[in-house]
């Protein structure tokens, strides 16, 4: 929130004005994890139903992740999702996203906790 009031010149800032920001987005918070796990459901139900597709010459369909979530994880580390490391790893912490037959090659450094500080 510190980094949202230093954005705004000094006569505009009004602390109620941020209070009530910070208060709407801190009560919003259970209903948005609710919907990230119906996403997570919903995504995992679809994955399943595709199976384990691989092309030759083209690769394994590795799995499928909802806009939310990857524009969460893009704002947070931005580019990471060029990153076949971070993608791999976060496959492998999130497996409702991977497709049912990709075997995603985890870092043997790994840290889990990482990528599940947002609660995501």
């Amino acid at each position: 929130m510190e980094f949202i009031k230093s954005s705004f010149s000094s006569e505009t800032k009004d602390e109620k004005f941020f209070d009530d920001i910070e208060a709407s987005v801190i009560a919003q918070l259970p209903a948005e994890k609710a919907l990230a796990v119906l996403r997570k459901n919903q995504i995992a139900a679809r994955m399943k139903k595709l199976g384990s597709t691989y092309i030759p010459g083209v690769g394994q369909y590795a799995g499928s992740i909802d806009a939310r979530t990857y524009h969460r994880w893009n704002n947070e580390f931005p580019g990471c999702w060029e990153n076949e490391e971070f993608v791999n790893a976060f496959l492998f912490d999130n497996p409702e996203y991977k497709n049912p037959g990709y075997k995603p090659k985890p870092n043997p450094f790994h840290n889990p906790t990482l990528l599940t500080k947002q609660g995501i």
